[in-house]
């Protein structure tokens, strides 16, 4: 039998209301913290006895009850897409070295728990990110689109009425994402209490992960047809010593590994260039639509960190397309009899009654002559059908 206790708290708050209005701080809080107490009603060093027992000396009844009791507690906090935006003036064009490009998020989470068997366990685990993105409404340059010149303006030179160059990119973007986990475990050693000595004769594990992620993003149309796309991603670890970090010179060293963006284990990268194929504007090729692409990758990645001796790995790949499509009715509109055909100009027309009667003979002669029209318009309908 046991006795279980558990309670836990959140809350939530918007510290950017204690900055001025202008500013427009996006600041929200985030807060928990909880606990788990479990407190067995015998000795788990003797089933048979239970811990509230008046013959047991006080002092030791207080030593079984702590180490007896399953305790957990649980805290953390964290600053989720911490940016300002009040920065700059109202209607202002956005500026790559706007504050408002940039937000931070900042995450911290601690579990601890000791019973009989565990003396220490601690479980922390820390997450930063910063991110950068830049949107830009880059107009295109067209220096022929407001020309008068009857050349210019010639439907045959609509591939240079319609030029264009768009001299900035659209969009940049980096990310940088920074995970840390540490966990340290402590076992009790159960042998030193029924010896009533106060050493503990068991060694702490640890175990420890501290990554780094970096991405990169950028994208450019360079005409309203060529468009190009670039994004870039590192994983990289940043080293610890051994065992705990208790000494001023082990957190240097941690320090120095993260300002050199620490030990890059994987990176990629990969490109992709699309260009609609403007042939349709040539007005003998107005019924095709063409366009082509190319995608190119590369990708490192490093050697296990316990074995050295061998090499690294690099792939990289890339691929080509063209793909075309015809719009047959566009380009059978191009003669004028599948014009007509296509747009119902060329439908038999209804034989109307004259007026005092109609003449077999001459309805006979219309009749005749419509079965030639009706036989060539049913072979272009089928020519018209590929």
């Amino acid at each position: 039998r046991e006795t279980n206790f558990q309670w836990d708290a959140t809350s939530t708050f918007q510290m950017g209301k204690f900055f001025p209005v202008k500013w427009r701080v996006n600041l929200p809080v985030y807060y928990a913290y909880g606990q788990t107490r479990i407190t067995p009603q015998y000795s788990p060093y003797d089933p048979d006895i239970k811990i509230d027992n008046d013959n047991i000396n006080p002092e030791l009844k207080a030593q079984i009850k702590k180490n007896a009791q399953d305790i957990t507690v649980r805290k953390g906090y964290n600053f989720s897409n911490v940016r300002i935006d009040g920065f700059k003036k109202e209607g202002a064009k956005p500026m790559p070295w706007d504050v408002s490009n940039f937000s931070v998020t900042y995450a911290y989470n601690e579990v601890t728990r000791h019973n009989v068997n565990i003396e220490r366990s601690i479980i922390k685990t820390y997450r930063g990110a910063l991110s950068y993105n830049y949107a830009i409404n880059a107009k295109p340059w067209t220096p022929f689109k407001k020309s008068k010149s009857k050349i210019i303006n010639n439907k045959w030179f609509a591939l240079v009425k319609e030029f264009n160059l768009t001299p900035l990119p659209s969009r940049l973007g980096f990310n940088t994402d920074i995970n840390r986990s540490y966990s340290e475990l402590l076992n009790r050693d159960i042998t030193s209490f029924y010896s009533g000595s106060n050493d503990n004769l068991t060694q702490a594990q640890f175990n420890k992960t501290f990554n780094m992620t970096r991405s990169y993003d950028l994208q450019w149309n360079f005409t309203k047809n060529l468009k190009f796309d670039y994004t870039a991603n590192n994983d990289g670890r940043i080293l610890e010593p051994i065992g705990k970090i208790d000494t001023d010179e082990e957190r240097d060293t941690i320090k120095r590994n993260i300002i050199n963006l620490g030990t890059t284990t994987s990176y990629r990268h990969q490109g992709n260039l699309n260009y609609q194929i403007p042939i349709n504007k040539i007005p003998i090729f107005d019924f095709i639509n063409a366009s082509a692409s190319y995608s190119a990758s590369y990708t490192w990645t490093r050697r296990p960190f316990a074995q050295e001796e061998i090499g690294n790995t690099i792939q990289n790949t890339n691929t080509k397309s063209i793909n075309g499509t015809f719009n047959m009715t566009t380009l059978y509109n191009k003669i004028p009899y599948f014009r007509k055909i296509n747009t119902g100009g060329n439908s038999k027309a209804k034989l109307q009654p004259a007026k005092g009667g109609t003449d077999p003979k001459k309805d006979s002669a219309k009749k005749e002559s419509a079965v030639p029209k009706d036989i060539l318009e049913f072979l272009a309908r089928g020519i018209m059908m590929i």
